[in-house]
C-alpha cells in the first residue's frame, strides 16, 4: 500500500548552501527536501492519530455501559473506517488497558481476528504512559497482522481523566521507497534511507522488500547493509545529525552528504569529479 501520496506530491524542496570545496548544492539540497519531506510526514501521521484520538464520538461511546457499548460497536467500526480514510494506513486498532481489541481495521476493512492480548507489544505500555495529543512512536517492525514491515504510532484515548483506551495505527514503508528514488536526476546519484546499523531501509538504485517472508524474522532478513563505505566515514554518518564531506567508496572518491531524520539517515553520495 502506498502511503503518504498525497502529501509527497505536495512538498516542496528547501535551499540549502554548501561549501564549494566538498558537495555540490544540488546533492545538498535534495537530502535536506527528501529529509524535510520524511520529517512533515511524521508530524502529519501524529496530527491525524491525535485528531481522530480526541474525537468526540469515542468520548460518547465510552460513556455507555458495556451494554451500550456492545450495541455501538458497528458504529465505532464505521467511525474509524471514515477517520482512517483521511490518511491510508496498513492498520488500525482500538485496545482497552487490558490489552484486548475492541475494534481492529486491516487494509479499510474490519478484522473479525480480534486480540485478546496486544499487552506484550512494545508500543502497548508507551502508548498508555502518553500524555494527551502525545505520539508513541515504535521503531520499525514485522506487522503479524499488516504482514509487512511497518512504522508504528500510538496515543491515549482520554475519557474524563482517564485512559480507557489507546488508538493505535501502523504505516507500510512504501513512502521510503519513493522519497529515495523520487528525481534522481544527476548521473551515478544514489539516495539511500539508514538506520543507525547501517541497514538500508530504502535504496534509490533497488527495491527494498517490506512484505513478510516465511521464517524470516529479523531486519537482517530484509534489509541489506551498507556496503563499500570507508569505515570512519560509515561511522561518522551512522551518528546522525547532518554533514557533507568527499570521501571514498570503494576505491573512488564520491561526494557525500546526509541529514538525520527522525531515528534514520538519509544520505546521498555521487562520484566526485
Amino acid at each position: 500500500m502506498i502511503v503518504f501520496r498525497v502529501i509527497v506530491g505536495m512538498l516542496v524542496g528547501i535551499w540549502a548552501g554548501a561549501p564549494a570545496w566538498a558537495v555540490e548544492p544540488d546533492l545538498v539540497t535534495q537530502i535536506e527536501a527528501k529529509a524535510t519531506t520524511l520529517s512533515r510526514l511524521h508530524v502529519r501521521a501524529s496530527q491525524i492519530l491525535v485528531k481522530i484520538a480526541s474525537e468526540r464520538f469515542l468520548e460518547l461511546y465510552f460513556d455507555g455501559s458495556p451494554a451500550e457499548q456492545a450495541t455501538n460497536k458497528f458504529k465505532l467500526i464505521e467511525f474509524l473506517q471514515k477517520s482512517q480514510s483521511q490518511f491510508r494506513v496498513e492498520e488500525m486498532c482500538l485496545i482497552d488497558r487490558q490489552g484486548r481489541e475492541i475494534v481492529r481495521i486491516v487494509g479499510g476493512d474490519p478484522d473479525s481476528k480480534i486480540d485478546h492480548d496486544e499487552s506484550k507489544n512494545a508500543w502497548f505500555k508507551p502508548g498508555f504512559a502518553k500524555e494527551a495529543k502525545q505520539v508513541h512512536v515504535s521503531p520499525l517492525y514485522l506487522s503479524p497482522d499488516a504482514e509487512r514491515w511497518v512504522a508504528g504510532y500510538t496515543t491515549p484515548v482520554l475519557h474524563k481523566g482517564s485512559k480507557p483506551a489507546i488508538l493505535h495505527y501502523e504505516f507500510g514503508l512504501s513512502v521510503f521507497q519513493e522519497t529515495a528514488r523520487a528525481d534522481i536526476d544527476a548521473p551515478g546519484r544514489v539516495i539511500v534511507l539508514l538506520d543507525r546499523q547501517g541497514r538500508r531501509l530504502a535504496d534509490s538504485r533497488q527495491t527494498i522488500g517490506y512484505e513478510a517472508i516465511e521464517g524470516k524474522t529479523g531486519p537482517d532478513d530484509y534489509f541489506p547493509r551498507v556496503g563499500d563505505f570507508d569505515a570512519d566515514l560509515l561511522a561518522q554518518i551512522l551518528k546522525g545529525g547532518s554533514g557533507e564531506k568527499l570521501g571514498l567508496i570503494g576505491a573512488k572518491r564520491h561526494r557525500i552528504a546526509w541529514q538525520q531524520t527522525g531515528e534514520w539517515i538519509l544520505a546521498g553520495f555521487e562520484p566526485a569529479n
